[in-house]
């Protein structure tokens, strides 16, 4: 006789990777992942994607590259860089210009290179793309699919499950216990 018993969602997490919607805020999923935000060890798997993906203004995309993978203790050359911005379609003249030129997506696919040159496991984006074209949605999603290969986790908070499902994002089942 099977007992039916209900899923952690650590135990669940374990077992799904993939792009996943949160419509709880940033705490509470980082609370179910049993990350205290004021750990920096614990923050090194995770790369936090803020709403409208600010970056440092007068920097460019390959300096904000730089700087964040310092902030996780890898250096990384310009090649891998420029490789990494070219991963998420951003051209090398973009790359080179300053961020504040930079239009949402083109920072929040900065944000994903940063990601990707800090080699965290887990990503979250906060509310991306809110209110933006269907041509920037769908650009974004092709590249969220493709950054599940690299990431094994990548988490879109957002309020509405429309904007998240627009995205490719999949519902974290509520039997989980946790506020979905």
């Amino acid at each position: 006789m099977s007992h039916n018993r209900l899923v952690t969602f650590r135990e669940w997490f374990e077992a799904n990777s993939g792009l996943w919607w949160w419509q709880a805020g940033a705490d509470e999923l980082a609370g179910a992942l049993g990350v205290d935000r004021r750990d920096s060890h614990a923050r090194r798997d995770v790369s936090v994607i803020p709403k409208g993906g600010p970056l440092l203004g007068q920097a460019t995309p390959i300096d904000n590259c730089r700087a964040y993978a310092l902030l996780f203790g890898r250096r990384r050359t310009s090649a891998e860089i420029l490789t990494s911005l070219r991963t998420v379609d951003i051209p090398d003249r973009a790359a080179r210009r300053r961020a504040a030129e930079l239009n949402e997506l083109q920072r929040i696919l900065t944000w994903l290179a940063m990601a990707r040159m800090a080699a965290t496991s887990v990503v979250v984006l906060l509310e991306p793309l809110d209110g933006s074209s269907q041509a920037h949605r769908d650009r974004l999603r092709r590249l969220l699919q493709e950054a599940t290969e690299f990431h094994s986790h990548i988490f879109v908070v957002a309020h509405h499950l429309e904007s998240a499902l627009s995205l490719g994002a999949h519902r974290v089942p509520a039997s989980l216990g946790i506020k979905t």
